[in-house]
């Protein structure tokens, strides 16, 4: 399953942002989270996860996100971040793997 993030506050970056049902980018803070191209796995994803991605993405917090396949457009985007796991909201004590099988590796 893909994460869906409801987020709130500021602006997306490159590398890490979120696309609205038609695939477009949106800073409305709700979407599916999009990471260099592709999708962010829910496999060791928590609410210290999102909170660390929004984060950095600019945005104060996480509200709340999903583990689903709400957005159509998802099966058109490989996988690219998986395993992330936080031990705080910082995205500095996260790990990840780039599929769901590999080692963890630092994100930052």
């Amino acid at each position: 399953n893909l994460i869906n993030l409801i987020i709130f506050s500021a602006l997306s970056g490159d590398d890490i942002y979120l696309i609205n049902v038609d695939g477009e980018r949106t800073d409305t803070g709700k979407g599916l989270l999009i990471y260099k191209g592709g999708t962010v796995c829910d496999y060791g994803f928590s609410d210290k996860s999102a909170t660390s991605i929004c984060r950095a993405m600019g945005y104060n917090s996480s509200v709340s996100w999903t583990s689903a396949f709400s957005f159509p457009i998802q099966r058109y985007h490989d996988s690219s971040l998986s395993n992330v796991e936080c031990d705080s909201n910082d995205l500095f004590s996260c790990t990840y793997s780039t599929d769901c099988d590999s080692a963890l590796i630092p994100l930052l």
